[in-house]
């Protein structure tokens, strides 16, 4: 066995002699797959970015394995028994797209490398079934995935990259291969901070990967990079703000559901950031 100072000083030797492309702009296309719960879904996004900052717009949103406009249900009941060996009914709603469509300028997260923040925005569901809810920006500062960069190497495309893993970050640990060669400290989504652009991740649960499409280094025409969230009159609220009302709405629906006679399997409130 390698001694583990050895080991990190290989690491960061290779990290530090590879050949680095001069970036000025940059786009990288990928697909994000998420499985919460049985409900899986896709979507096509592309990231532009440049040494300042970034911005990722959703392209293409369709439920896994759909290709045509089949529609799927809103929601799902089953019959089942609990730990209790209670009958009871289970239900499981698709908060995601019905059906497969591309949106119009639907912008996500924009990242400033510079002031190390992302700004994105965020939905707080209302209890009731009134079918409304609330919106917010949320405002990200200094994010911290507390990256180890590892041995491990593998190509995707034409980069030869490096994997490092995360230290638990809001309720998942991340496992992400970025290109040395692209020094751009940025990727998908807000994963960020390695000495590299972020080609491919996923979460060590299962619930979240991202998969490189196609990656454009310097073309000759350029989307403008800009943050769309600037002028938009909504609430600013910080990660630890928003993780509090959904703690609230989720002990409001609990307690609504008890007081109909309803049942509920669990009552818990995970730490997890979930990525539409």
């Amino acid at each position: 066995m390698k001694p583990i100072g050895l080991t990190l000083l290989l690491v960061f030797t290779f990290v530090g002699a590879t050949a680095q492309i001069q970036v000025s702009y940059g786009e990288l296309t990928t697909w994000t797959i998420t499985n919460y719960d049985g409900s899986i879904a896709k979507k096509k996004a592309i990231i532009y970015f440049d040494t300042k900052s970034s911005l990722e717009q959703v392209l293409y949103i369709l439920p896994l394995g759909y290709t045509d406009t089949t529609e799927l249900p809103k929601e799902k009941k089953e019959n089942i028994i609990n730990e209790k060996g209670e009958n009871v009914t289970k239900f499981s709603f698709n908060l995601g797209p019905t059906k497969p469509y591309a949106p119009k300028d639907m912008y996500t997260v924009f990242r400033s490398f510079s002031k190390q923040e992302s700004v994105s925005k965020a939905m707080k569901l209302l209890a009731g079934g009134n079918g409304k809810a609330e919106y917010y920006i949320l405002e990200d500062k200094e994010i911290d995935f507390g990256w180890q960069i590892t041995t491990e190497r593998k190509k995707i495309g034409d980069f030869e990259c490096v994997k490092a893993i995360s230290k638990p970050f809001r309720g998942r640990v991340y496992e992400a291969w970025f290109a040395p060669e692209i020094p751009i400290s940025g990727g998908p989504w807000k994963l960020c901070g390695l000495p590299g652009l972020i080609l491919e991740a996923k979460d060590q649960s299962g619930e979240v990967s991202f998969v490189m499409e196609k990656l454009t280094i310097n073309p000759t025409e350029r989307k403008a990079i800009f943050n769309p969230y600037e002028n938009v009159k909504l609430p600013r609220i910080t990660w630890e703000q928003y993780k509090k009302l959904i703690k609230e709405e989720n002990t409001k629906m609990y307690k609504a559901t008890m007081a109909a006679g309803g049942r509920v399997l669990s009552h818990t409130t995970k730490s997890i950031e979930m990525i539409d």
